[in-house]
């Protein structure tokens, strides 16, 4: 298994999954299962666009500024918080004008109405970036080393279930002129609760 997804399972502790969910007004069950959809989507975006030279550049920026994983240390007050700004802009940022598209994916994909759906990978997102931030205090990346360890990260998040993984990476590739629905249901029944 990936260490982001390690390190995600590691911290994201009983009480802070109760907090998301509180937060959310979901039950628990279906946030771990949420989470456990959308983690993997995230890792494979951030691959994506770390594998141009900008791309790499812009995110390696953002991890030395704003995330360096000091939010790992604070994630309860971070979830009661309930702060959704800085997770949309990353999400912004990670898929760009796919946005909506992927956001109403994972929406099918989990069960979850689009709103709800869209708050939660809003709070996962720094999370995410804060574990990849911590990593590069200790490995101290260049560009080509970051978009190697999201590359590597991608490859064993998604030996999970590679079939359902390849409907993710449909969805992030997709150019808007075909209907996965179907496909992205059985993704997200397929890899609910995989690591948590």
């Amino acid at each position: 298994m990936s260490t982001i997804l390690k390190e995600l399972s590691r911290n994201l502790s009983p009480e802070v999954i109760q907090g998301i969910s509180g937060q959310l007004g979901i039950d628990e069950k279906k946030t771990n299962a949420a989470i456990s959809a959308a983690a993997p989507l995230l890792i494979g975006a951030l691959a994506r666009n770390t594998s141009a030279a900008d791309g790499a550049a812009s995110l390696l920026g953002a991890l030395t500024k704003s995330h360096d994983g000091g939010i790992l240390a604070a994630l309860g007050s971070y979830v009661s918080a309930g702060n959704f700004s800085d997770g949309l802009k990353i999400l912004g940022h990670v898929f760009g004008p796919q946005m909506q598209t992927i956001l109403q994916g994972v929406a099918k994909a989990t069960g979850l109405d689009p709103d709800t759906s869209s708050q939660l990978i809003s709070l996962l997102a720094p999370v995410l970036l804060g574990i990849i931030g911590k990593e590069n205090k200790k490995q101290d990346f260049d560009t080509q080393g970051l978009n190697g360890y999201l590359q590597k990260e991608k490859e064993e998040t998604w030996k999970i279930d590679p079939e359902s993984m390849g409907v993710w990476g449909q969805l992030l590739d997709t150019d808007h002129d075909g209907d996965i629905s179907d496909d992205l249901l059985s993704a997200g029944t397929k890899i609910l609760g995989s690591f948590l």
